[in-house]
């Protein structure tokens, strides 16, 4: 009865314990192996500790058979039990100190914290070993009696001697430590606090082995967690990690820099060589970004963007490390027989020195990347000095840019169109305008393009149409009024019908507005341009080609739209009185457009030479500086009704 009495007591407690393990063990070696220490770690830890509660369940069984067996079996039983118990907790005391080191294996601390919990080892061993001639933790008499000693519950005092290194390691590394791993920290104590208090009550149930299970479930689950943390092609960091460890350093004040890397035209591999070779090629920069250091953490932030992030390197080493990931990216890869030239452009920054919070470092990433991926020397870009200055300005105009939309601040410009024909103004072109709040204007070059990069470009774009429509309204002797339209608000079916519903709104006759678009917008989807293209002309609305000549499309996709008017870009106009061949060939294609019966309009148009060679060519319209700057709409009302009878000349400048 006594024996079924002891394996009742090690079934009731430790039976879950190894189902528990045994699931663990499984879900952990399942799918893809994982070449990370933590992974490895606790793979190890889970079969140990496995293995060695199997080991403690038969031995436990084997101490109580009393005189069934000779004594120094059961002596050599209980001996065992307490070695596998001591293996298991060193086992998982390893699982938790590389789990909560993660890429600091090599420092000093995680070091000395794995001695400190081996040597708990060895004198837990030793005592296991001295115990066959002290019997501090049990003896057997010779009738084949099991009695305790005074430290039959060593195990636990280890156990308490582990997890307090694990603690006091954690407070060391506290900074650098997951915020999840608290998790872990502030849990497993909790449960060594219950099952030791439950074993002062019930001295025949052990629960070691319980607490190492449960200890092993908590690293499993959070395991799991980070995996949603790893990017599974290049088996490093993902975006997801990148924020949570830089929100993390920022929480905690913690200084550090990252190194920003994005791949130039890689999709040149992937048809070249296919996706699979493409994967491969990702993967290898994986390795190559985890192989830099041990102190720095690579993390795969999109596609074919990588960062790397560190806090504790010389700036010496830092620098090192720098010129490294630069020259590495501008030699050729070499894997699987197949070599790949691929540049990659490279910027870095630092927190705090350079942003003030983890929005501004994001936002500072963005924009020395972007002016990275535009050199075409394929130089670093680093966010100092001068570059910090523009992108101060940059956010200026930014949030002046926001607020005029939001108060109604900005105004319009128009610049007048001359006729050839009728020697006057007919027309102009609306240009959008705006001040800072002090009044002082901001050029159209600086928030034109970052409207664009913004997105803010189709929120002003309909916001001048309306503007353009009011101001028509009250002055309908004015002619007519080009509005152009950006790529971005270049959603042809919303175009037609927001215009439509303005034009009746405001009672405006459709001939009065005239919409403008670039060449891009041809490439993005030639037949949907034509089909908005005829739908406007149908409704009366003309359509302009604005920036003709800067090189998108060929004539042939030009001539074949049914545009009103083509603007010949200012750049056409360039050196043509200097260069006959130049000058020859803008003749070609003006013929040629005239015989479509299109209006062409000149822009740029600046000198009297200029001028004349205009004339000379046969174009119809004039827009330019020589014949009139962007003026504020009550300039143009004043100027249009002016009406010049006589040919324009430089007095008119």
């Amino acid at each position: 009865m006594e024996i079924i009495r002891a394996v009742r007591d090690i079934v009731v407690s430790e039976f879950l314990s190894c189902v528990i393990l045994a699931v663990i063990c499984v879900y952990s070696l399942m799918g893809k192996k994982s070449v990370s220490y933590q992974q490895a770690a606790f793979h190890g830890s889970a079969l140990i500790s496995f293995s060695a509660l199997l080991v403690t369940f038969v031995m436990f069984y084997v101490s109580h058979l009393g005189s069934v067996v000779a004594p120094w079996v059961l002596s050599l039983a209980g001996s065992l039990f307490y070695l596998g118990m001591s293996v298991a907790i060193a086992s998982v005391t390893g699982a938790m100190l590389t789990t909560m080191f993660e890429n600091r294996l090599r420092s000093r601390r995680f070091k000395f914290a794995s001695i400190l919990a081996l040597s708990l080892l060895v004198i837990q061993i030793s005592v296991v070993v001295a115990n066959l001639y002290t019997g501090w933790l049990f003896y057997v008499l010779p009738d084949g009696s099991y009695k305790t000693g005074p430290l039959y519950r060593i195990d636990l005092f280890y156990l308490i001697l582990a997890y307090f290194n694990i603690y006091v390691f954690y407070r060391l590394e506290r900074k650098r430590v997951r915020n999840a791993f608290r998790l872990i920290i502030y849990t497993i104590p909790v449960i060594i606090a219950v099952m030791c208090l439950f074993q002062y009550f019930y001295l025949s149930i052990i629960l070691t082995g319980t607490i190492l299970s449960v200890s092993l479930l908590v690293l499993f689950v959070y395991g799991q967690q980070q995996r949603l943390y790893i990017d599974p092609l290049t088996e490093i960091s993902n975006r997801e990690a990148f924020f949570q460890s830089i929100e993390q350093m920022s929480a905690r004040q913690t200084s550090f820099r990252v190194i920003f890397i994005s791949l130039r035209k890689y999709k040149l591999v992937n048809n070249q060589f296919g996706q699979r070779v493409g994967d491969e090629f990702l993967l290898e920069i994986g390795r190559f970004l985890s192989s830099l250091n041990p102190k720095v953490t690579p993390y795969r932030f999109s596609g074919v963007e990588f960062a790397l992030v560190e806090a504790h390197l010389p700036t010496q080493e830092y620098e090192e490390l720098l010129a490294r990931v630069k020259e590495r990216f501008d030699e050729p890869w070499f894997f699987e027989g197949q070599t790949v030239v691929i540049n990659a452009a490279v910027c870095d920054i630092r927190y705090p020195d350079h942003a003030a919070d983890i929005n501004e470092l994001i936002a500072s990433l963005e924009y020395a990347m972007r002016l990275a991926k535009c050199d075409v020397n394929n130089r670093l870009v680093r966010f100092t000095g001068v570059l910090r200055g523009e992108f101060g300005r940059r956010n200026f105009v930014l949030s002046q840019m926001e607020r005029s939309l939001r108060e109604g601040r900005f105004f319009l410009y128009i610049q007048p169109i001359y006729d050839c024909v009728l020697k006057r103004y007919i027309g102009g072109e609306v240009l959008l305008r705006m001040n800072e709040e002090s009044g002082r204007p901001i050029p159209p070059g600086e928030f034109i393009p970052l409207a664009i990069e913004t997105g803010m470009a189709t929120e002003l774009g309909w916001m001048v149409l309306e503007k353009t429509c009011r101001f028509l309204s009250l002055n309908r002797d004015v002619g007519w009024l080009s509005v152009n339209i950006s790529s971005q608000q270049n959603e042809f079916d919303e175009t037609v019908r927001r215009l439509e519903t303005l034009l009746e709104k405001y009672d405006i006759p459709p001939e009065c507005i005239k919409l403008e678009i670039t060449e891009s917008v041809l490439l993005e989807d030639l037949e949907r341009a034509r089909t908005t293209i005829e739908e406007l002309g149908r409704r009366g609305v003309g359509v302009f080609l604005d920036d003709f000549g800067t090189g998108y499309s060929n004539l042939r996709n030009v001539m074949s739209l049914p545009f009103e008017c083509i603007k010949i870009d200012k750049g056409l106009l360039g050196g043509i009185q200097q260069n006959e061949k130049a000058y020859r060939l803008l003749q070609t294609v003006v013929n040629g457009l005239r015989s479509m019966n299109m209006l062409l309009l000149a822009e740029g148009v600046e000198t009297l030479e200029q001028s004349e060679t205009v004339r000379h060519l046969g174009i119809d319209l004039i827009q330019g500086y020589y014949y009139a700057r962007p003026m504020p709409s009550e300039e143009f009302v004043w100027q249009v009704k002016k009406v010049p009878e006589t040919v324009l000349n430089a007095e008119l400048t």
